[in-house]
């Protein structure tokens, strides 16, 4: 949330300081937004949270796929593995 644009403007015209700018915490306490009930934040976790489960497993699988290929793909230039 913090990183959303709404919040980056409110931020900016809140800010104080000359050569280090940045917002008081009480300014940002400030900052009024709209939090939903419960029901509705348990169902949107219901939805979502497969899905950023299945997130991570993919981001794993690319990971250790670079890997493989950053160990293997010297080798094959070399000559050192035949495909």
């Amino acid at each position: 949330m913090l990183l959303s644009d709404d919040v980056q403007s409110y931020c900016d015209l809140h800010a104080h300081g000359v050569a280090q700018r940045g917002i008081r915490m009480a300014d940002l306490k400030e900052y009024k937004f709209v939090l939903p009930e419960n029901k509705i934040i348990d169902s949107f976790t219901t939805m979502v949270e497969p899905i950023i489960e299945k997130t991570q497993i993919l981001r794993k699988s690319i990971n250790y796929a670079a890997e493989s290929r950053n160990r293997l793909l010297p080798k094959l230039m070399n000559g050192e593995l035949e495909i």
